[in-house]
């Protein structure tokens, strides 16, 4: 059922994308559904997390089982993420870079997957980040702390190539969302991709699904549970690779503006500020 659940919706995304209809602008807004079941985790050797069960004391916990809604876009960051999920045929998180669209196969980790679909989707956005941060052509990609430096210090307006998104409502398919690093052995931070509209939970924080490569799943309902084209990492149960799964965003309640994030619904917030940007051209 989850196996189908996924195939649709990433289906309907990726057709929704490649016709670049209107981008999203509101916040959906949804009821708490059912129990969360308790998922065995396997951590990815670069991406520990260090969550939580309990929700600050300013918010009630959420406990549920909870997806996000598709919504259109016409980021072609998004379009180009879209398009690889449906037709790849082996995905691996990896630092040794291989992606091969004609083969479907997407060996990369979470910011060679960013680097990656920029380059496919809005290349004069990535080849801006890249020289800011002196990074050439090559097979060396910006780092996570590269991403974040380079992101954060956009002026408001943004700069005619990358718009900074500093409001929840803001956020839309194919926005590059980056945790911070807390250090090397705690948390060295991640890429994501959003990857649908946003839903409002009952304690004023939001569902959002997201593209990513990680080794760890956000959750039971991640298509990496099921989905037998990516590949496992040693001794764990569930894939590795490109796949799609469901965050939780923590906002400030005053100013709308993201925080953090939890790793998946149900669990306190990653204790790391995070930074959200949109790639233009």
């Amino acid at each position: 059922m989850r196996a189908r659940l996924f195939v649709a919706l990433a289906a309907a995304a990726a057709a929704l994308a490649a016709a670049l209809a209107v981008s999203l602008g509101d916040v959906h807004t949804g009821a708490v559904a059912s129990t969360v079941a308790t998922a065995s985790m396997t951590a990815s050797t670069t991406t520990q997390t260090t969550t939580s069960s309990s929700a600050p004391a300013d918010r009630p916990p959420v406990t549920a089982s909870v997806q996000a809604p598709p919504a259109p876009s016409n980021s072609r960051v998004f379009a180009a993420v879209s398009q690889a999920f449906q037709t790849m045929r082996h995905s691996l998180y990896s630092h040794h870079y291989y992606e091969n669209a004609i083969t479907g196969t997407y060996d990369f980790d979470c910011v060679g997957l960013a680097d990656y679909f920029l380059t496919l989707g809005a290349p004069k956005a990535i080849a801006a980040l890249r020289s800011a941060e002196h990074i050439p052509s090559g097979p060396d990609v910006p780092s996570r702390d590269h991403f974040a430096d380079s992101l954060g210090a956009l002026p408001a307006g943004g700069n005619g190539l990358w718009r900074p998104i500093t409001h929840v409502r803001q956020i839309e398919p194919g926005d590059l969302i980056i945790m911070k690093k807390i250090n090397s052995k705690t948390f060295v931070g991640h890429a994501l991709i959003a990857a649908s509209a946003k839903l409002l939970l009952a304690n004023g924080t939001f569902a959002l699904n997201v593209f990513d490569s990680t080794g760890q799943t956000h959750g039971p309902d991640d298509s990496r549970n099921w989905d037998t084209r990516t590949t496992p990492l040693k001794g764990a149960s569930n894939g590795s690779g490109l796949g799609f799964g469901t965050i939780q965003l923590w906002v400030n309640l005053q100013s709308g503006t993201p925080e953090q994030i939890s790793w998946q619904i149900g669990r306190g917030p990653v204790q790391t500020p995070i930074v959200i940007a949109r790639a233009l051209h």
